[in-house]
């Protein structure tokens, strides 16, 4: 009889724990390229993504998809395959994000960024963070004036933008040939 009243006690007590920690997990990020977020920005506006791609800096820091086949367009305005890539402690964020600055992911952008050369190297940066767009897309472009973008990063050329709340890597991959300014 104690036997069994002990593997009750256990098994009680492991089903009485298990819902808790389930409870406490965050959801699982959806792991997408960026032609993907890019073909379907309403879907994943809001959303927690992890995300692969080539990280391109100059003015602005993007996330950028060469392959992907077709470019938004919004009347005369094309928007370039390009996702803006921002921290949550950025000052023009006029947008509530649910995370603080991951200093580990902080450390090792900086730390990567100083050994880079953009005329030899392209840098494959894997991340997850939250998507941000204008929904409907119509609203990426200024009410009023058809001809100006409404987009996100530098002269608001990306149809969205990403925070990021962690790295989990970044590799400099050699090109085959130099070039004079950074893959677009």
């Amino acid at each position: 009889m104690p036997k069994v009243t002990i593997f009750l006690r256990v098994s009680v007590s492991l089903f009485t724990f298990i819902p808790c920690v389930a409870q406490t997990s965050e959801p699982a990020s959806i792991q997408i390229t960026v032609c993907q977020l890019l073909n379907r920005l309403e879907k994943f506006s809001g959303a927690m993504v992890r995300v692969s791609a080539t990280l391109w800096t100059g003015p602005g820091t993007f996330l950028v998809d060469v392959t992907c086949p077709n470019r938004i367009r919004l009347g005369s305005i094309e928007f370039n395959n390009f996702v803006s890539v921002q921290w949550p402690s950025n000052r023009r964020n006029k947008i509530s994000v649910p995370f603080d600055d991951d200093p580990a992911s902080e450390h090792l952008l900086t730390k990567t960024m100083a050994l880079y050369d953009p005329t030899k190297e392209d840098l494959l940066i894997d991340l997850e963070g939250l998507v941000v767009t204008r929904t409907p897309p119509y609203a990426l472009v200024l009410p009023g004036s058809p001809d100006l973008r409404a987009g996100f990063g530098h002269l608001g050329m990306a149809p969205a933008e990403i925070f990021i709340k962690k790295i989990y890597s970044i590799r400099r991959i050699p090109i085959p040939a130099p070039r004079t300014s950074p893959a677009r």
